[in-house]
């Protein structure tokens, strides 16, 4: 499960840069979100789910830097209680060729997992990206796949030209099921006098947009997605009220922390 809610939040909380994107601006900054259980099916097993998320992102001129990281604690039905702890480190160029990721887990069980890797996808040619641990292997990457950041600006940008429907083929590291077939729905602009989960002047008079989007495993031929998300977008890529839907469960990311990062001088 934990793996599940890092993928989708670290594809989720990036929105942010492509060369079709390269004229909307991004506001770095850190974000802390608390993350609560909105619904179970009759069949789950988890009784409660309570934790934080939290996403930095900042400007290296030619690159974007971003943290994920979750705390989290699931109850189940028998009494039972779990504890999870997930960190994810990744760097990615603005031109969209190049990405380095690391992935740390723990759990209360005493399951630890570390996960560092490398993608490339250049512009003549398909790509590949290189997992260095636990195991070394490589996956082949599709010339049109992008990283997190770029797919994310080019979803931002895609709202902001009033297009509603995206395909995209995206690989973020975070678990070992890592290239996604994302779709994504914009489906309404939301009106200015809508207020945000918390007050900021960071998100005041910025236009945003309700966006819907479901990942899809490449070789999963049953036609299901993996998981899905909606959350509130904003034209400066920062995202407010998250819904993360894995079929049997839902988690609901409210933001209660909003700070900039500093600009550079590039």
């Amino acid at each position: 499960m934990i793996g599940r809610v890092l993928a989708a939040a670290s594809v989720a909380a990036a929105f942010l840069a492509s060369d079709a994107a390269a004229a909307r601006t991004l506001l770095p900054h850190r974000v802390v979100y608390q993350l609560t259980l909105e619904y179970t099916t009759p069949d789950s097993a988890i009784a409660n789910s309570v934790g934080d998320l939290v996403f930095q992102i900042d400007d290296l001129c030619d690159a974007w830097s971003t943290v994920t990281e979750m705390r989290f604690a699931v109850l189940y039905d028998s009494g039972q209680e779990a504890r999870f702890g997930t960190y994810l480190s990744a760097w990615e160029s603005k031109d969209g060729s190049a990405y380095r990721f690391q992935v740390k887990r723990r759990s209360s069980a005493g399951r630890n997992e570390v996960i560092e890797g490398e993608a490339t996808v250049p512009p003549e040619g398909p790509g590949e990206a290189r997992f260095l641990t636990p195991v070394e292997r490589s996956l082949a990457l599709p010339p049109d796949a992008l990283f997190p950041t770029v797919h994310s600006l080019a979803v931002l940008e895609a709202a902001a030209m009033g297009q509603q429907l995206l395909y995209h083929t995206v690989f973020d590291g975070t678990e070992e099921e890592s290239l996604f077939e994302v779709s994504t729905v914009i489906m309404r602009e939301v009106p200015s006098e809508e207020p945000a989960t918390l007050v900021s002047p960071l998100l005041e008079g910025l236009a945003s947009w309700r966006v819907a989007l479901a990942y899809f495993e490449v070789l999963d031929i049953s036609n299901l997605p993996r998981h899905e998300a909606t959350l509130r977008l904003y034209e400066n890529g920062i995202i407010d009220n998250q819904l993360f839907d894995f079929g049997d469960f839902r988690l609901r990311a409210r933001m209660v922390e909003l700070t900039a990062r500093d600009a550079p001088t590039c």
